[in-house]
C-alpha cells in the first residue's frame, strides 16, 4: 500500500514525479526537449532515490495518551496507542510512533509493541506555575526538546488537568486560551507535520450542569471543548485539524465500561478512543 502524502520522499533526476502530488496516473514531466516537442533528450540515468521510512507520529497529551504500565489490569487507566498502533499496522500503514516515554497500552499488541508516546500523566497545557517531581508540570514546558525532531503527526489531546484547580495552581476558564495558544506554539516548532488536536471523549466527571457543585468545571469543560473545536476548524493552514472524539463517542459512551473512574478509559474505552484517531489519521496518510 502506497499513502503519497509521505511516501513520496523519493528524487529522480530529470524527472517530476507528477504522483507525489497524489494523482497515481499522471505521468512523468520530461526533464528537457530538443527543438522537436515530441523528441525527449534522455536524462542522467543516476539513481538519487531515497527509500521513503515510516510515517513518523507523537502521541502528544496527559494520562489519556499516557496509560498505566499494565495492559492486562483493566482497573488501571488505558491508552489508546496500542489499539491505533494495531489498527494502523494492520491496515497496512508503516508508521512509527515517538516520543521520549515509554510504556505498554492496552490493545493487541505484537511481540514487539511500539511503547513511544509524549503523554505525560496530570500534565497541564502550560505556561504556569504547577510542577510535578520538582519539574515543571506542563508540556508547554518541553515542547522545543520534545518538537527539536519534528515528527510527521502530532497526535494532541490535553487540557483536563487545567480543569482542577483543587489541585494545581490554574485557573479552568484559562484553559481555552492556553489550548489555543499551546497549538500555535506547536505549528511553529513543527511547521511541517500534521496536527490532529481532539477533543475529550464525554468525561462524565465534568458533564453535570445540574449539579451545583460541578458546575464550574462543567463550563470550564465545554469552554476548553470549544476551544479544541475552533482551533481545528477555523485553523488558516490545512496541517490543523479537528478530531471530533466527544461528538463521536457521545451517544455509545457508557461511563461504567468505557472508564475506570468516570474519567480515564477502560479497555473498552481505549479502544473507541483509538477508532476515532484511526478514522481521523488515514485521511492524513493517505494524502487528502
Amino acid at each position: 500500500m502506497t499513502h503519497t502524502r509521505f511516501a513520496c520522499t523519493l528524487l529522480a533526476t530529470g524527472l517530476v514525479l507528477a504522483a507525489c502530488s497524489g494523482d497515481d496516473d499522471a505521468e512523468p514531466v520530461p526533464s528537457s526537449t530538443t527543438g522537436d516537442p515530441t523528441t525527449t533528450v534522455p536524462a542522467e540515468t543516476t539513481d538519487t532515490t531515497e527509500a521513503a521510512g515510516p510515517v513518523t507520529i507523537m502521541p502528544l497529551g496527559d494520562s489519556l495518551t499516557e496509560g498505566q504500565a499494565d495492559p492486562d489490569n483493566p482497573e488501571e487507566p488505558q491508552s489508546y496507542r496500542g489499539h491505533l498502533h494495531a489498527m494502523l499496522t494492520e491496515a497496512g500503514y508503516d508508521v512509527d510512533l515517538v516520543g521520549s516515554g515509554e510504556r505498554l497500552a492496552v490493545g493487541d499488541l505484537p511481540d514487539d509493541p511500539d511503547l513511544d508516546h509524549e503523554g505525560h500523566g496530570g500534565f497541564t497545557i502550560g505556561p504556569d506555575e504547577y510542577e510535578q517531581g520538582g519539574e515543571p508540570g506542563n508540556i508547554d514546558a518541553y515542547l522545543d526538546e520534545w518538537l527539536a525532531t519534528p515528527p510527521d503527526v502530532i497526535l494532541l489531546l490535553i487540557g483536563v488537568n487545567d480543569l482542577f484547580d483543587e489541585d494545581r495552581p490554574v485557573d479552568p476558564f484559562e484553559a481555552d486560551d492556553k489550548l489555543v495558544a499551546v497549538v500555535e506554539r506547536i505549528e511553529g516548532l513543527a511547521p511541517e507535520a500534521e496536527i490532529l488536536v481532539s477533543s475529550y471523549p464525554p468525561v462524565s466527571y465534568f458533564l453535570d450542569f445540574d449539579n451545583p457543585g460541578t458546575r464550574e468545571g462543567a463550563e470550564a469543560f465545554a469552554d476548553l471543548q470549544d476551544a479544541i473545536r475552533s482551533v481545528g476548524e477555523e485553523a488558516p493552514d490545512d496541517n490543523v485539524r479537528y478530531v471530533p472524539m466527544f461528538e463521536t463517542l457521545e451517544d455509545g459512551w457508557d461511563a461504567e465500561t468505557d472508564t475506570v473512574d468516570q474519567l480515564h478509559p477502560s479497555p473498552m474505552g481505549a479502544e473507541k478512543v483509538a477508532q476515532v484517531w484511526f478514522d481521523a489519521l488515514t485521511p492524513v496518510l493517505d494524502g487528502n
